[in-house]
């Protein structure tokens, strides 16, 4: 273990260049993305990633089927035990010889595995559906957190998605994480 290693919600250690699965707990997901912040926190009020997993989750299920909505509450998961960078920031960091996008693809593998998903599901994380989602909640959430968007902000020609975009406590963000897991989850087994 290197020296990288940080003690979790559920009262483990997790190395963070080499997160072993045995150590992952899934109820250190919606504690940890419950209480994490969207757009490192410059909002009006507090806005999760937990609550963006389950919002854009319920959209999801208006149009795509259990194993694309479930990949949308796991396509954080590289975030549960790293911190939220920016997305214009990541292309620029390394560690330890691997760039961040690795780095969080790493622990996503290892929480899959700990989770007992198949690898398969790791092709629907990464999913066109998925990312589209991704930016269409992004294009969702700025106006109402941020407020006006400065000139060229966001992406050009994305539908943001029909969400409505209110403040939920962290707790309440968590609580609805679980609830909505483990329902994807109930459906994602039954097929």
């Amino acid at each position: 273990m290197s020296n990288a290693k940080i003690q979790t919600y559920s009262g483990q250690y997790i190395d963070l260049l080499k997160p072993d699965k045995s150590n992952m707990s899934l109820g250190d997901i919606p504690q940890s993305l419950g209480k994490k912040a969207r757009f490192t926190g410059q909002t009006k009020f507090h806005y999760s990633v937990a609550q963006h997993c389950v919002l854009g989750a319920i959209e999801l299920s208006n149009t795509h089927d259990v194993d694309v909505q479930l990949a949308f509450m796991l396509h954080e998961l590289g975030e549960v035990y790293l911190p939220d960078i920016s997305s214009p920031l990541k292309p620029h960091i390394i560690v330890n010889g691997v760039t961040w996008a690795e780095l969080e693809h790493i622990h996503t593998l290892a929480f899959i595995e700990a989770l007992g998903f198949p690898y398969s599901i790791l092709d629907v994380i990464y999913s066109k559906p998925v990312k589209s989602m991704d930016r269409s909640m992004l294009m969702a959430e700025a106006p109402v957190l941020l407020g006006e968007l400065l000139p060229g902000w966001g992406y050009a020609g994305v539908v943001p998605a029909p969400v409505s975009i209110q403040e939920w406590t962290p707790s309440f963000a968590a609580e609805s994480w679980m609830y909505h897991y483990k329902l994807l989850v109930e459906q994602y087994n039954r097929n």
